[in-house]
């Protein structure tokens, strides 16, 4: 495979391993499944069970978990019959039905149907509270209560209330973010401010061409 980290995955009589850049094989093919190294470690499997290995080949995860997700931020995600959290200090949780993947830090999280957000010490910060979240970016995270969406800051502060039908951070333009209410599309600051009113049919296109923006939005 391609290298990471200067190690490559090699496979060889259906096991994994890997090699350096000379091509020393710098940890034996006994895994029957492995992924690239990132932020120094690697999940692999044995058997039917995951864990994670470091460059100089100890687990450091045992291969006891039924799955392994991301290593991000320090953490990794691992399930057994609950899904749990897990650091390098090998510190566990399971209080929630679900943990995503670190985003600046927050993770999002499930209790039954509602969702929130904890940070990289397991501390609930924002609470189960939402019917839906995405991850944060760049300080600001998109939540929803009932069929409505809003926008909330790192400390869980509604900054944007949940009263909009949709809208997307990726059709932001100069720190606006597009915005749907009653059929009808519009744009706000990341402060919650309208400052385009929603009484437009569509919305912007976050592919489109930046000076076509800028034409559009001042129409």
């Amino acid at each position: 495979d391609k290298f990471s980290e200067g190690m490559a995955k090699v496979e060889n009589n259906e096991k994994y391993g890997y090699i350096n850049a000379e091509g020393q094989e710098i940890i034996p093919c006994i895994y029957d499944n492995a992924y690239n190294f990132s932020e120094g470690m690697a999940m692999i499997k044995k058997g039917d069970k995951w864990g994670y290995i470091n460059t100089e080949g100890k687990e450091i995860i045992p291969c006891e978990y039924d799955s392994v997700i991301s290593y991000l931020e320090g953490m990794i995600m691992i399930k057994n019959l609950d899904m749990d959290y897990i650091d390098t200090e090998i510190k566990e949780g399971s209080m929630y039905d679900y943990i995503y993947s670190f985003s600046e830090g927050m993770a999002m999280v499930r209790k039954g149907e509602k969702c929130g957000y904890i940070n990289t010490e397991g501390k609930e910060i924002i609470p189960c509270v939402y019917d839906n979240v995405h991850n944060f970016s760049e300080g600001i995270a998109k939540v929803k209560k009932g069929e409505k969406w809003g926008c909330i800051n790192i400390e869980g502060k509604e900054i944007i209330p949940c009263v909009y039908e949709d809208y997307n951070i990726g059709d932001c333009l100069g720190g606006l973010i597009a915005v749907k209410k009653e059929g009808k599309w519009g744009q706000l600051d990341k402060m919650g401010k309208e400052v385009i009113p929603c009484v437009y049919d569509c919305a912007l296109d976050e592919n489109t061409d930046e000076v076509y923006l800028y034409l559009k939005r001042s129409w």
